[in-house]
């Protein structure tokens, strides 16, 4: 790696081997002595530009192969346009049981403004309704499958502080940021340094932080087959990940198509977890926003409207849902019954049967009201 002190060691014209006589008197000979006093600055900027960028993102010349895809680990996260992703179902589990399908997220990730849908609930994997976790310029927001929207401020002045709207979005983000890492869980971008295609890198999970190092193996120079790894909390365990392609055009080149990590353990009588994440489409990029980022409305139905009862606004970390002429404080999009799906699609079944059930009575009473008049004039 070039570094500046490096750079400074280029051999210069010493400005003393040239006489002021010969400078007044030979132009083409200054005009030459120029040139090259130019062209060395611009080599001098030039290697100093590459060595910030070199130490910018941790790799080195010496690492050429597999750039893209160690820049992809190492750099602070490109503007995604476009993703659509699954994520193993063996992180998901529904009243103690594992989804049977992965579990499909669609999003897009660009400065200061983002959304994560996934498709299908908690509550109902095979539904084709989605719940939309995102921020604006200006907002974070929550879209449940019943299209009831959670909203809050992105500046605490007016939201507060520890918001639920803070964990949805956080957790939507590292769900994504799951099969993005390409198998390596809670991964620290900023941190990863290579050497070679060995590294080291910094890992975040719940309530601790850890140290990862490994290396991939074999593929051709852009694509690696494979990537091994352990982690200093368990350092029993170790991690395999491999990457299968698919030449279709609908990510780059050099990102897997297939992530299959395998966990094995060197205690005797271990079995192999195995799972995998797939990269459906993914597209690297800038891409059109509207005036405000992404905003809850783009993602409701045509002609909905958010009126009474389907909006939740936080202020002060307190939330407030308008019911009638007056307000409701709620503690959490999640427990109360606007944004509750299991009790607010009781509530609607109990509403269709009431209404069910009335017109069956009108129409038996409608029926019924002329006969019963015939026969107490028979009588």
């Amino acid at each position: 790696m070039h570094t500046r002190a490096s750079c400074l060691s280029l051999p210069f014209i010493k400005m003393q081997d040239v006489g002021m006589h010969e400078l007044a008197t030979s132009p083409s000979l200054t005009r030459n002595r120029v040139i090259l006093l130019i062209a060395l600055s611009c080599l001098l900027i030039g290697r100093t530009q590459i060595s910030h960028c070199e130490e910018t993102v941790g790799i080195s010349s010496q690492n050429a192969r597999y750039l893209e895809f160690k820049q992809f680990l190492s750099n602070k996260r490109p503007p995604i346009a476009y993703a659509n992703v699954a994520r193993s179902s063996l992180f998901y589990f529904n009243n103690g049981k594992q989804w049977t399908n992965d579990v499909e997220y669609e999003a897009s990730l660009q400065p200061n403004t983002f959304y994560v849908k996934q498709l299908g609930t908690s509550y109902d994997p095979n539904t084709n309704r989605c719940t939309i976790a995102g921020a604006s310029y200006f907002d974070k927001w929550y879209v449940n499958e019943y299209h009831q929207v959670t909203i809050a401020s992105q500046d605490p002045a007016i939201s507060g502080t520890n918001t639920p709207l803070e964990k949805i979005t956080a957790e939507r983000l590292d769900l994504l940021e799951d099969v993005l890492n390409l198998g390596i869980f809670g991964l620290n971008s900023h941190s990863v340094i290579w050497s070679n295609d060995n590294f080291v890198a910094i890992a975040t999970r719940p309530d601790e932080s850890i140290s990862v190092s490994g290396h991939i193996v074999g593929g051709n120079a852009s694509r690696p087959d494979y990537m091994e790894y352990r982690c200093s909390n368990r350092k029993e365990l170790t991690y395999k990940v491999t990457f299968k392609y698919k030449d279709d055009g609908n990510r780059p080149s050099w990102m897997p198509f297939k992530i299959i990590t395998a966990v094995s353990s060197l205690q005797p009588g271990a079995r192999v977890i195995a799972f995998t994440n797939t990269v459906e489409q993914l597209v690297i990029g800038l891409t059109n926003v509207g005036k405000f980022g992404y905003v809850y409305k783009d993602f409701l139905p045509l002609y909905f409207s958010v009126t009474n009862g389907n909006l939740v606004v936080y202020s002060n970390g307190v939330g407030y849902v308008r019911l009638g002429n007056s307000y409701q404080t709620v503690q959490s999009p999640t427990t109360t019954l606007l944004s509750n799906p299991r009790r607010l699609k009781a509530v609607r079944i109990l509403f269709y049967i009431v209404i069910f059930l009335s017109v069956i009575i009108f129409w038996w009473l409608a029926t019924r009201g002329p006969q019963g008049n015939e026969t107490d004039k028979n009588k």
